[in-house]
């Protein structure tokens, strides 16, 4: 009886194994008919520390479109706090299984800790520039440091040092961009050390013919004026296009600026009207050809007492390489419809995710910061854009990610799709930052990325894609041993 009761449930199992493994590779087979079974675009944890804040993440891909990296910064050990850490990158191909697994660009401590990454992609080379708060006691100084890492072998160059000042000033928002030769350009808001009289910075790489070595440009100042900040950069047709934040509070006056260099030097010029109240913030542009596209939030609270909670967001676009920008600031428009922002039409608005709880005058998260629209170009120039908000609409109980597209031109715009919502909502998620990957007939192939909260408090980076929907799923039956 026994060995009758042992063979039946073998038997029982092995039915089991054989109907699951039938059912599986007909659902492998339906998704290889779909997508050669590699990198599959679905929701995935990138940064896997559960105990750690993982932050302020950015995404790249290649310019044929088979690479799609990110990295982030992550808390050095637990309650660090300001995301303070270590820099991370994790790369997918399409022609591989997933994605491996994570490179250390940069190991933090408690004397020399990250604050801030950004990357860039050329060919197959990773570019990541990062901001280092070194506090080695008598020699306190924040950084810029680069370091350019293979796809193909997953393996790090040195790093180099782009910038280094005293600890009197601070160093913010650092951002790159690679040029047609794959080198890259690097722009970052540098402040006195309590966060004021703002100015932008540029430095690029460069061949130096008389030393015979490569070394980094002499810092140039982009803006003309202090109080500015959040500047971001993209590259094309010989030029660096570089956007930012004007935010003065005393006297009032808010603006988003923009500065274009070539050889000759830079030109700078105002792409939103002077404001006094509802200022515009956390611009961000990209460029492809003669076409350049830039985005922006735009405070519509109107309470008199900052901060703001609800926003507008919007862009501008020049078809002429960044040179003219149409007639007028009132060219303005929003993204996601092309209605103008001076037009008779409303526009949506947002909540922001930091707002929960933070009252006047407190700190806020940097990384949750108004709606912090993203904005990348197709290979055919047409912008992609998403952006975070509190769906909860100020209850800080839903924050999402909103992303959209635009795939043809319009007589004075281009056509949008409308906004989409990434996924669910009732996770907590913020700071998304966008790519985009060969597009087919009609659609847009997007890859995105995220924080988002754990269950144990902690901030995590995700990825996650439109396309998780077109993929086949099955659950598979759990086997219970019997007594």
């Amino acid at each position: 009886m026994t060995r009758q009761r042992e063979s039946g449930r073998n038997t029982a199992i092995w039915l089991v194994a054989v109907t699951t493994a039938v059912a599986l590779a007909a659902v492998i087979g339906t998704v290889a008919m779909a997508r050669t079974l590699g990198f599959l675009h679905v929701r995935t944890n990138l940064s896997q520390a559960a105990n750690l804040d993982s932050a302020r993440p950015d995404l790249a891909v290649s310019p044929d479109g088979n690479w799609v990296a990110v990295v982030w910064t992550e808390e050095y050990s637990p309650g660090v706090g300001d995301h303070k850490g270590d820099v991370y990158l994790r790369a997918a191909s399409e022609d591989e299984g997933g994605w491996r697994d994570k490179v250390l660009v940069f190991d933090g401590s408690e004397i020399e800790s990250a604050y801030d990454a950004a990357m860039a992609i050329s060919n197959t080379t990773v570019h990541v520039a990062y901001v280092v708060v070194d506090d080695t006691p008598g020699y306190e100084k924040m950084q810029v440091r680069y370091r350019d890492c293979s796809l193909s072998s997953g393996e790090c160059n040195p790093e180099q040092q782009a910038v280094s000042v005293p600890s009197w000033y601070k160093i913010t928002w650092v951002d790159i961009a690679v040029g047609e030769n794959g080198l890259p350009h690097v722009v970052w808001s540098q402040t006195d050390q309590y966060g004021d009289d703002g100015v932008i910075r540029y430095t690029n790489l460069l061949y130096d013919d008389e030393k015979q070595l490569w070394q980094w440009s002499p810092a140039e100042r982009v803006s003309l004026e202090y109080d500015c900040y959040r500047p971001a950069v993209a590259y094309a047709n010989g030029y660096a296009h570089v956007v930012w934040e004007k935010e003065q509070d005393e006297p009032k006056q808010y603006y988003i600026g923009y500065g274009r260099r070539d050889e000759s030097g830079w030109e700078t010029t105002k792409l939103s009207a002077d404001q006094t109240t509802l200022p515009p913030g956390n611009p961000d542009v990209a460029a492809w050809g003669n076409r350049v596209f830039v985005t922006w939030d735009w405070c519509s609270d109107m309470d008199p007492n900052p901060p703001c909670n609800l926003f507008k967001v919007v862009y501008r676009r020049s078809d002429d390489g960044g040179s003219t920008w149409g007639v007028d600031t009132s060219k303005t428009r929003e993204v996601g419809t092309g209605q103008l922002y001076y037009g008779p039409q409303e526009l949506a608005e947002y909540h922001s995710s930091d707002d929960e709880g933070v009252a006047p005058g407190d700190q806020r998260d940097e990384s949750l910061l108004g709606l912090q629209p993203s904005i990348t170009l197709n290979r055919d120039g047409w912008p992609a854009v998403a952006w975070h908000a509190d769906r909860s609409e100020g209850d800080g109980t839903d924050y999402v990610i909103y992303y959209t597209y635009a795939l043809t031109d319009g007589q004075d715009h281009v056509n949008w799709i409308t906004p989409t919502l990434l996924g669910w909502g009732g996770a907590l998620r913020g700071s998304a930052n966008f790519g985009v990957a060969q597009p087919g007939p009609g659609e847009q192939h997007v890859h995105l990325v995220y924080m988002q909260k754990s269950g144990t408090g902690a901030w995590e980076v995700f990825y996650d894609s439109n396309e998780g929907d077109q993929y086949e799923h099955i659950f598979l039956p759990m086997v219970m041993r019997g007594g």
